[in-house]
């Protein structure tokens, strides 16, 4: 899964990067080193709630992380853009329960994300 995960995240990053060229401007290399940073942390967030059978554990992470990330001029938007790119490239190489459970994850944040 590690070779898995990376893959998906390269992929995310990209197009975060894509839809959002501004961010190369202000952040540069750095900022997309924190970027892939913190979608590993959201496939972590999203692998523990998936052991713990609890989609609210990464409900919870999502509402917590977007509190921080208000605090430096990102919204809720640009969070749950950033799971729906995340949901685009979940791979089957996960496994179809993982997979689903992870969307299903996802799913709950994004409709919290969305209602903040």
């Amino acid at each position: 899964m590690i070779g898995t995960k990376e893959r998906m995240i390269d992929n995310v990053v990209e197009q975060i990067y894509r839809q959002y060229p501004e961010l190369k401007e202000r952040y540069g290399e750095q900022g997309i080193q924190k970027c892939r940073e913190d979608n590993d942390h959201h496939f972590k967030h999203l692998e523990t709630a998936f052991e713990l059978k609890n989609d609210q554990f990464f409900v919870d992470y999502a509402l917590w992380l977007n509190g921080i990330l208000q605090k430096h001029e990102m919204t809720a938007e640009h969070l749950y853009i950033n799971f729906e790119m995340i949901q685009g490239v979940l791979d089957v190489e996960l496994g179809i329960e993982r997979k689903e459970a992870y969307e299903n994850a996802l799913n709950k944040a994004i409709v919290e994300l969305k209602n903040t």
